[in-house]
């Protein structure tokens, strides 16, 4: 295995296993935020499954390159991804109806349930609040940003999986695409439609 199939197994890992971690370690300071989640868990039940797809499809299937010239750019917006919700698990705030509930993962593992909890929330309040909007700010322009890479790869690959399967016509001159067009096909199951290609220039 070289060093770059090992970093997308590696990245591909991370990308499925990051949100599971994540809320084990919110479950330390379990409140009314994990309960919400537990009641709406379609929702990132669904975002799970989405990045499970992503990261099988780009990273952890070694019979193609999905990403292709985007894997340095997928690769980047996975691991913020993964390490922007660990981050957002550890430090955002959660509790019960009281505010000796209240705290985080970070604040639970300090001691703020006990006797000196009011001194310790009141000198880790703003780092807390601040790690939280960094994690999620993390979290989301890198889930974002690898799912519009992840479109984008798939965009390209079905038009080479497209053009292998029709290839242009003999004569048909091959160049930059913004000096040969090709018109979009007639229909999206059919094959592309090609113009005629040019005459050739009179002696």
């Amino acid at each position: 295995m070289n060093h770059s199939r090992g970093l997308a197994v590696v990245t591909g890992v991370a990308l499925i296993a990051a949100p599971v971690l994540a809320l084990l370690v919110k479950l330390i300071s379990f409140g009314w935020l994990v309960v919400m989640l537990i009641f709406g868990f379609f929702v990132p039940l669904a975002v799970w499954i989405l990045l499970i797809v992503i990261a099988k499809q780009g990273f952890l299937t070694g019979a193609r390159d999905l990403f292709g010239p985007a894997r340095v750019r997928a690769t980047i917006a996975a691991w913020l991804a993964s390490i922007g919700v660990v981050v957002t698990g550890f430090f955002v705030p959660d509790g019960g109806d009281t505010k000796e509930s209240e705290g985080s993962t970070f604040q639970v593992l300090l001691g703020v349930h006990g006797p000196d909890g009011d001194s310790i929330r009141s000198s880790t309040n703003s780092i807390t609040g601040l790690l939280t909007a960094a994690g999620l700010a993390l979290w989301a322009a890198g889930f974002l940003w690898l799912f519009v890479e992840w479109v984008n790869a798939w965009s390209r690959t079905r038009k080479a999986e497209r053009m292998l399967r029709y290839p242009p016509p003999p004569g048909y001159p091959v160049g930059p695409p913004q000096a040969h067009p090709v018109p979009p096909p007639a229909h999206p199951a059919g094959p592309p439609v090609y113009p005629p290609p040019p005459a050739p220039p009179a002696h």
